[in-house]
C-alpha cells in the first residue's frame, strides 16, 4: 500500500487539468490519518476539479501534525478523456506526483489507474500510457485520438478476424460497397474515370483495347470512324455489308440477287 505524508502546515496535495471538463469535472475523495505524537485521528475530504485552476486533494495538517495520505481516487466523470496532473505541493515549489491521461470512467489512485470495470491498467514498453474508450467495437481498428500519442479512440472501420477483410471504410472519398468482387490493376498501372462507369458482361470475357487512345463506339448511335477500319469477317447483307469475303479482282462487279449479292466478272460485248 502506497502512502503520502505531508509534515508541514504549508504541505498539500493538488491536482489541476490540462484544459476543461468538456462535460463533468473528474470528481476525488481522498482519506488520511493525523499523528501529533500522542493522538491517531483519521479523516478524510472530496469534491470536484475545476478545469485549469489547482484544486487541493489533500489539505495541510495542524503544526507538530504529521499527516500520512493513506489514498486518493481520482474519477473521470467527464464525457471525454481528461488529462491530470497531480503535484505536491510546499507553499513555493510544486512537485509532480502524477501525470495521468484517465478515460472515461477511469479512476486514479495512488496504487496506479483502473478502468469502468475496476481493472488496474498496465504500460507496454513505450514512454507512456496508452487509455481509450470505456467500450468498442468488436475487431474495429484503433485511431489515435489528437496528437499525444496517449490517447486512442473507437473507429467505423472493421477487420475480420481470419480473412482479414475490411468494412465501412471510404478510401480518399471513394467508398467499396461490394463483398464479393475483385479488382486488380497491374503494378504501376492507373485506372481512372471522370464519370459514372458501369460495366456489364459474362464471367470469363476479355475485352482489348488499343494499344493507342481511342474512343469506344456506341452500338445505338451513327458513328464517323477516322481512320482505316479492318474487319476480320465479313460484313453481313442485314448490316449494310456484301456478305461476301474475298477481295474483287479488276472487272468484277456485285449484283444483288435478292437475299444477298452475287459477283460476276463484266466482259465486253
Amino acid at each position: 500500500m502506497f502512502s503520502l505524508v505531508l509534515d508541514a502546515t504549508n504541505n498539500i496535495i493538488r491536482a489541476v487539468m490540462a484544459a476543461p471538463a468538456t462535460t463533468n469535472n473528474p470528481q476525488f475523495s481522498s482519506h488520511y490519518a493525523d499523528n501529533d505524537g500522542t493522538t491517531f485521528v483519521e479523516g478524510s475530504e472530496g469534491g470536484e476539479l475545476n478545469g485549469t485552476t489547482n484544486v487541493t486533494l489533500v489539505t495541510a495538517p495542524a503544526a507538530s501534525t504529521r499527516r500520512i495520505v493513506k489514498s486518493i481516487a481520482l474519477y473521470n466523470a467527464d464525457t471525454a478523456a481528461v488529462t491530470v496532473n497531480i503535484q505536491y505541493f510546499d507553499g513555493t515549489n510544486a512537485r509532480t506526483i502524477a501525470n495521468v491521461t484517465l478515460a472515461v470512467g477511469d479512476t486514479w489512485t495512488l496504487e496506479g489507474t483502473f478502468n469502468s470495470s475496476g481493472e488496474m491498467k498496465t504500460t507496454g514498453g513505450g514512454s507512456g500510457d496508452v487509455v481509450g474508450p470505456a467500450s468498442a467495437t468488436d475487431n474495429a481498428v484503433v485511431r489515435f485520438d489528437g496528437t499525444t500519442g496517449k490517447l486512442v479512440q473507437n473507429s467505423a472501420v472493421t477487420v475480420a478476424d481470419t480473412t482479414g477483410n475490411m468494412t465501412g471504410g471510404t478510401y480518399n472519398g471513394l467508398t467499396v460497397t461490394t463483398t464479393t468482387g475483385t479488382l486488380t490493376i497491374t503494378n504501376g498501372k492507373t485506372l481512372a474515370a471522370s464519370n459514372t462507369l458501369t460495366l456489364a458482361g459474362t464471367d470469363s470475357t476479355t475485352m482489348t483495347f488499343p494499344s493507342t487512345s481511342a474512343s469506344i463506339a456506341r452500338t445505338d448511335a451513327g458513328q464517323t470512324f477516322t481512320g482505316t477500319q479492318t474487319f476480320s469477317s465479313p460484313i453481313a447483307v442485314a448490316s449494310g455489308g456484301t456478305g461476301l469475303s474475298a477481295t474483287p479482282t479488276n472487272g468484277q462487279i456485285d449484283i444483288g440477287n435478292g437475299t444477298g449479292f452475287t459477283r460476276t466478272t463484266l466482259t465486253a460485248g
